[in-house]
C-alpha cells in the first residue's frame, strides 16, 4: 500500500475561489463608480430641460401639493382600503370600521350569527 503522491491544491483554489471573487469585486467597483460618480447633478439636468418644460413640472408639482391640502380638509374619512390591517410596531390587528347595519344595504351579513358570535340562530 503506497501512500498517494501528494497533490497542489493552491491552482485549484485560486480557479475556484479566488478569481471569482475578484471578478465580482471588479465588477461592484464598476457599477458603485456608474452610479455614484457619473451622476449628473440637478443644475446641469435643469439647464439641459427647457424653461417651459420645468414650469410645467413645477405647476403639476404645486397643484398636486394643493390638492392633497384640499382633500386632507375635508373631513371625510379615509376609505377602508388604505387603513392599515395590523399595526406594524405591536403586530395587534386592528378591527375594520363597524357600522351598524341597515335593512336596505348591501351591508347585511350573510349569516346572522356573524353579527355576534355567541348568539346560537340554529332552530331548535
Amino acid at each position: 500500500p503506497e501512500s498517494p503522491e501528494s497533490r497542489d491544491f493552491f491552482p485549484d483554489y485560486i480557479g475556484t475561489v479566488l478569481v471569482p471573487f475578484a471578478l465580482a469585486l471588479i465588477l461592484c467597483v464598476i457599477l458603485a463608480y456608474i452610479m455614484c460618480c457619473r451622476r449628473e447633478g440637478v443644475e446641469e439636468r435643469d439647464t439641459k430641460t427647457s424653461d417651459i418644460q420645468l414650469h410645467h413640472h413645477h405647476t403639476i408639482h404645486d397643484n398636486t401639493d394643493e390638492l392633497r391640502t384640499m382633500a386632507g380638509s375635508r373631513g371625510v374619512p379615509r376609505p377602508l382600503s388604505t387603513l392599515p390591517m395590523f399595526n406594524a410596531r405591536t403586530g395587534d390587528r386592528v378591527p375594520p370600521l363597524q357600522r351598524p347595519f341597515r335593512s336596505d344595504s348591501a351591508h347585511i351579513p350573510l349569516i346572522l350569527a356573524q353579527q355576534d358570535p355567541n348568539i346560537d340562530t340554529l332552530p331548535r
